[in-house]
């Protein structure tokens, strides 16, 4: 989640992420089941701000993380990728939102690149071809 200036969309070189929002699904990891859908975690990820507050925010099986700021939140998303270890990450948009969206905020904001974590190959079905990034 970030926020952006007046109607414009967000801005990697501009508009800094102040939360994530995850969900895990992995019935092997030992984690509490989200509102009983048996192998679910489903978590944020943000930066403290009183408008977040836990007394404010009223999220049954939703677990919490605060973090100081922007560069926390990132090594700590980068640290629970690399602990769960997930087979997938996807995301909503994937080059210019989410990951595409952390990826260059992170490189823009702290000279920083993401860690590569995966080669894969993505199936298009608008033209019915795989395609291979590496």
């Amino acid at each position: 989640m970030t926020t952006s200036r007046l109607r414009l969309l967000p801005d990697p070189e501009q508009d800094p992420i102040s939360a994530v929002f995850y969900c895990l699904q992995d019935e092997q990891i030992d984690l509490p089941d989200y509102q009983g859908r048996e192998g679910y975690h489903v978590g944020i990820i943000a930066i403290q701000d009183r408008r977040l507050e836990t007394g404010r925010i009223s999220l049954p099986d939703v677990e919490i993380t605060y973090v100081e700021d922007e560069l926390e939140l990132m090594n700590h998303i980068i640290d629970k990728v690399r602990e769960w270890n997930p087979d997938i990450l996807a995301g909503w948009e994937v080059h210019s939102s989410s990951w595409g969206y952390l990826s260059q905020r992170l490189h823009n904001q702290f000279g920083e690149r993401v860690p590569t974590v995966v080669v894969c190959t993505v199936y298009n079905s608008s033209s019915s071809t795989y395609v291979s990034s590496r």
